[in-house]
């Protein structure tokens, strides 16, 4: 029953000021949320973006109220995850100090500059990198060729926040799919043993969604939820799909359907 001018402050908060962040905020709790999440595009940008009619669904949040919204949201024991779209968002987020990023940059080919890949190491700061988007993106978006050149900038900003030591996490960005998709994507570049991989998949990725459950890892202590598979995913990665065993709670699951 909701229409697009209802849906403002409902489903999503629009905020342009300090003032209207105090106004609204006590709306946002009321939602009693699990987190925080900040929208943040082409930030450098943002003040000429703010007044062009025609960039309306490309422009998001202020950077410069993402720091109080921090404020407001450790507060009040939140978490604040943050959508990014560029190498700037990204340094914003992290410089800020966000727990989480979505996205690694999809818009412009600039890499995320090593000191920013530290500093997210040294924040503890999960990226989750939904990097497939970019063949989901409208063919009017990019040409092929800028395409190729996000995807060069994908590798490098993949390989330099691994080997910076940042927490990778791997979700779709598509609610009518699951992280499969992902994950293959993420294969099919060749940056990371299938093992890292996997580990990034079934371990960092459960654990960045909850992070207050023991979870994510076969010890002691931990949740029972695990699926066993019918051949080895380290040799052949289609094999995550050959499924045997479910078990939720250290029970197993009745076998689905094909």
């Amino acid at each position: 029953g909701f229409t697009k001018e209802t849906l403002r402050d409902h489903r999503y908060f629009t905020v342009d000021s300090g003032a209207e962040l105090e106004q609204k905020w006590p709306s946002v709790l009321r939602k009693r949320p699990d987190f925080i999440k900040v929208l943040l595009w082409a930030s450098d940008e943002h003040s000429k973006r703010a007044i062009s009619p025609d960039k309306i669904g490309e422009r998001a949040l202020d950077p410069a109220l993402l720091p109080l919204i921090l404020q407001k949201a450790r507060a009040a024991g939140l978490r604040v995850s943050a959508h990014v779209t560029t190498a700037e968002d990204f340094h914003i987020a992290v410089a800020a100090g966000v727990d989480e990023i979505n996205h690694l940059p999809y818009l412009g080919s600039e890499p995320i500059a090593e000191s920013d890949a530290r500093l997210a190491a040294e924040k503890k700061i999960v990226v989750v990198t939904t990097a497939g988007l970019i063949e989901r993106l409208p063919k009017n978006v990019m040409t092929e060729a800028e395409l190729a050149d996000v995807r060069k900038a994908q590798i490098i900003n993949l390989k330099r926040l691994h080997e910076s030591g940042v927490r990778l996490a791997i979700g779709s960005d598509s609610t009518s799919d699951t992280s499969v998709k992902e994950a293959f994507y993420l294969d099919a570049l060749g940056i990371f043993d299938r093992a890292t991989l996997l580990k990034m998949w079934t371990e960092t990725t459960a654990q960045a969604i909850f992070p207050d459950r023991k979870i994510g890892q076969l010890a002691e202590g931990y949740e029972a939820n695990f699926i066993a598979q019918e051949a080895d995913p380290l040799k052949d990665i289609n094999n995550v799909r050959r499924i045997k065993y479910r078990v939720k709670a250290g029970n197993v699951l009745e076998p689905v359907g094909p």
